[in-house]
């Protein structure tokens, strides 16, 4: 498998590795990851510099699909807004740990944990007593995994 580098990323190039990524169906930080020797934060400034001054048409494609795949936050995301509050329902109500509620809502543990944290705190029909009573929950399950390692 052939993995670029950042010499590879000129003007006669970059529409091979545009091309690429665009077919591989990954996002920019998988496919970074997997073809690339460098970062995707690279690879996204060399397609923002480099694409539009060779081929525009791909330039479009690339910068929709970066779009899309651009982490929504809660408020334009009915799916994301609803997966955090069933997260805090199995948190609180049914006292489930982080991976249980992960594998309830076919997620990550990150996405479980991030929903339980930064999403959690925009969600404004949520009241404060609520978030406060997750972030205290949080913090009894980091208590009990580090006993439990020990």
């Amino acid at each position: 498998m052939k993995k670029y580098s950042v010499a590879d990323i000129n003007e006669n190039n970059i529409t091979e590795i545009a091309t690429h990524f665009l077919e591989s169906g990954l996002s920019l930080r998988a496919f970074a990851s997997t073809f690339c020797t460098f970062s995707h934060v690279t690879l996204r400034s060399k397609f923002y510099r480099l694409l539009p001054l060779v081929n525009t048409n791909l330039y479009e494609q690339v910068i929709a699909k970066l779009e899309q795949n651009r982490a929504k936050n809660i408020k334009e995301d009915p799916e994301s807004r609803l997966r955090v509050l069933l997260a805090v329902k199995y948190l609180i109500e049914s006292d489930l740990t982080i991976p249980e509620i992960a594998e309830k809502l076919g997620s990550t543990e990150f996405i479980i944990y991030r929903d339980l944290t930064t999403r959690m705190m925009e969600l404004e029909e949520l009241n404060n007593d609520v978030k406060r009573q997750v972030l205290l929950k949080l913090q009894d399950h980091k208590r009990y995994n580090l006993i439990q390692r020990r």
